[in-house]
């Protein structure tokens, strides 16, 4: 019963778009522009998109995460140098806590280049470059730390999403100092991690998390240049003669599906799998649970909802982002 409740709830969220959808004509039509009220305001809602929300919030987040660097820096500094990492742990923590809540936002605007190259039109997986969650390999990421496989020139073109990413770097801040792994395998089997003794593991973390905070830039950076420089803002609106959408309701369909995040992954993944009401098999999952190592699933949450009133009314993400906390 709660979970039929809950059902019903969540696809409230998303009635009016459905009512949008629902208005427009279907089947094949010649691109453009409607002359109805309808029409302009959907128009204007597909202009708005790119330049007013996606391209602000994507430089919100390149911000943050040259913050996290900085951050980062320093703490590998100082445990160069042999002080006490407490104070600048915590700073590098609190900075991925910022580019982190700033990425929930992009979350919700996961078309185009952010898109899925699977299932989305003009898709490039450039999400999975910033963050991968659920896909997500702990273990990995200490096998990866032991090995120092990191430091490979090659390593993000050999690597899988789940040892790069925001993931892969809250794991590296947050972990304690034991790895995860179970004793049947390496670090453990062969005795890498305890060889390589507390303090070379917390300065291999801090040089893994350089390394990862740097590629997360790179991805930020280019899913900005798309927008921008090759014009997919243009494409969304239907302004630019390469756009990959056949009509407006096309693209205005590929705004539909980012904003459908909330209920795919907020409310199923992130809430219904670790209270037990879906995909759990148990009473409850918490080891589900999002951004369990840092403890930061409520602020996500919350992202979330900003970065779906940003792009659903056109407003820009980072801004309103800092406005709702």
């Amino acid at each position: 019963m709660v979970t039929e409740a809950g059902d019903r709830r969540s696809w409230l969220v998303l009635a009016g778009l459905t009512a949008l959808a629902a208005f427009q004509p279907l089947g094949c039509e010649q691109k453009g522009k409607g002359d109805s009220a309808l029409g302009a305001s959907l128009s204007a809602l597909l202009e708005s998109a790119g330049p007013n929300v996606i391209v602000p919030a994507l430089a919100d987040a390149e911000a943050k995460a040259l913050a996290l660097d900085e951050a980062l820096a320093r703490l590998e500094a100082t445990l160069t140098a042999g002080d006490d990492p407490a104070a600048d742990q915590l700073a590098a923590q609190e900075a991925w806590r910022a580019v982190m809540s700033s990425w929930q936002r992009v979350e919700l605007m996961q078309l185009g280049p952010l898109g899925s190259s699977l299932t989305a039109l003009g898709g490039e997986d450039l999400r999975d470059e910033v963050y991968s969650w659920p896909s997500v390999n702990p273990c990995r990421v200490d096998q990866v730390t032991a090995d120092g496989s990191y430091a490979k020139d090659t390593f993000f073109t050999e690597s899988l999403v789940n040892t790069t990413g925001l993931d892969a770097v809250e794991h590296l801040l947050f972990a304690a100092a034991e790895n995860v792994c179970p004793a049947q395998v390496t670090p453990n089997s062969d005795g890498a991690w305890e060889a390589l003794g507390p303090d070379e593991v917390a300065r291999r973390r801090v040089d893994y998390a350089r390394v990862l905070t740097a590629g997360v830039l790179t991805a930020l950076d280019d899913a900005q240049a798309r927008f921008v420089e090759d014009g997919f803002s243009e494409a969304l609106a239907l302004d630019d003669p390469n756009t990959p959408y056949e009509s407006e309701q096309q693209a205005l369909n590929a705004v539909y599906d980012a904003l459908f995040y909330l209920e795919l992954s907020t409310k199923d993944k992130k809430l219904a799998t670790p209270l037990g009401l879906r995909d759990c098999g148990e009473t409850i999952c918490p080891d589900d649970i999002e951004h369990l190592p840092s403890g930061f699933g409520g602020p996500a949450i919350a992202a979330n909802l900003a970065g779906f009133r940003a792009l659903y009314t056109g407003q820009d993400g980072a801004r309103r982002g800092r406005s709702a906390g």
